[in-house]
């Protein structure tokens, strides 16, 4: 299986950078760094997340101390904490808006076989929203780690999986793709398949999408 990053892969290492737009997060071994508007977090390898800031000088690397193999999507809280998908281990990780590991295991997913890879918070922080491969589901967690709910989605071809998803401004349809070279869609709220987004023609798979 492919290893999809935020953006695109460098030369036979998958790196997937997210960029916080207007929120912040820091690692295990060192001091606080306050997250800041515009620092980037680099996901890896082996649980390490580099934090850069805005104009690239690495300020600390995060460690989710779980050496998983390749650290996939990440997304934030309305309060700045970091969630990274633990793609083979089974598990999401929070650092808290200062870059302190709350929990390497937030959501454990190990005994029932998921593989978080993507993730994105609702506005109110009432459901973190989770997608990842050969599962056709897409989950909902509260902040405290809990699954709210989970729904079956339609998802041929690729992993037959919902990898990589992302929220709608209407709090509600969930896009996502998974590796073929259709995204498709879910409203999440009437647990309703929606019609396909778009087929991309120009590929024969589809990795990451964002939502501006």
């Amino acid at each position: 299986m492919k290893h999809r990053r935020l953006n695109k892969w460098s030369t036979g290492l998958a790196v997937s950078a997210l960029v916080l737009g207007a929120l912040l997060t820091q690692p295990v071994p060192v001091a606080a760094a306050t997250f800041m508007p515009g620092d980037v977090f680099i996901g890896t390898q082996h649980g390490l997340i580099e934090h850069r800031d805005s104009s690239g000088v690495l300020i600390e690397t995060l460690n989710t101390t779980l050496n998983n193999d390749f650290d996939t999507g990440m997304c934030f809280d309305n309060t700045g904490n970091l969630y990274a998908t633990d793609i083979y281990s089974q598990a999401i990780t929070k650092f808290n808006n200062m870059g302190g590991l709350v929990a390497a295991k937030w959501v454990d997913t190990s005994s029932d076989p998921n593989n978080p890879e993507s993730c994105i918070w609702d506005a109110l922080n009432a459901n973190a929203y989770v997608g990842g491969p050969s599962v056709p589901q897409i989950r909902a967690y509260d902040l405290a780690g809990l699954q709210n709910a989970r729904h079956t989605v339609t998802s041929s071809g690729g992993t037959g999986g919902t990898d990589w998803v992302d929220l709608a401004s209407d709090q509600c349809t969930v896009y996502f793709d998974n590796e073929s070279n259709t995204i498709r869609r879910f409203n999440f709220c009437t647990n309703t398949q929606l019609s396909d987004f778009a087929t991309v023609s120009s590929a024969t798979q589809c990795f990451a999408l964002r939502i501006r």
